[in-house]
């Protein structure tokens, strides 16, 4: 779970340009772009985007809060890790969660950024995956 500053950078411009991709959809054709969404946040979407198998990989906030029972939040997204890791998702540990929350364009604090589809960002998407597993090598 160890998280590089060249990882952050990565991540970031990922989400960006999916975001922008995203934007550019729904100003095209509103209704086209709900149902062909390249992103989700959200632990209620991400889990079900996860569990349907649609998630291509999985961003998530190293520093979720440890909160007791079943409910908490930290319980909630390891539920995230081992679905995604049972899928074959990859699972990235990056930025925090003000910062995954600010890289998606709002002010509030995420702890899980689901992509769902990456296409016009593939260089951007291997560079992140490359350099998430060099990462937890390096942790082993």
């Amino acid at each position: 779970e160890s998280v590089s500053t060249e990882l952050n950078k990565e991540v970031v411009a990922l989400l960006k340009e999916l975001l922008r991709f995203q934007a550019r959809a729904l100003a095209k054709d509103p209704a086209k772009a709900k149902a062909k969404k390249r992103l989700v946040s959200g632990l209620r979407e991400v889990t079900k985007s996860v569990s349907l198998g649609r998630a291509k990989a999985v961003v998530v906030a190293p520093n979720v809060e440890q909160v007791g029972g079943d409910a908490g939040l930290d319980s909630m997204v390891q539920n995230i890790i081992a679905t995604a890791r049972d899928k074959g998702t990859p699972v990235v540990f990056a930025l925090t969660r003000n910062k995954l929350g600010s890289a998606m364009g709002r002010r509030c604090r995420m702890s899980t950024v689901a992509i769902l589809d990456y296409s016009g960002a593939e260089e951007l998407f291997k560079g992140v995956t490359k350099a998430a597993k060099a990462l937890a090598k390096e942790a082993e």
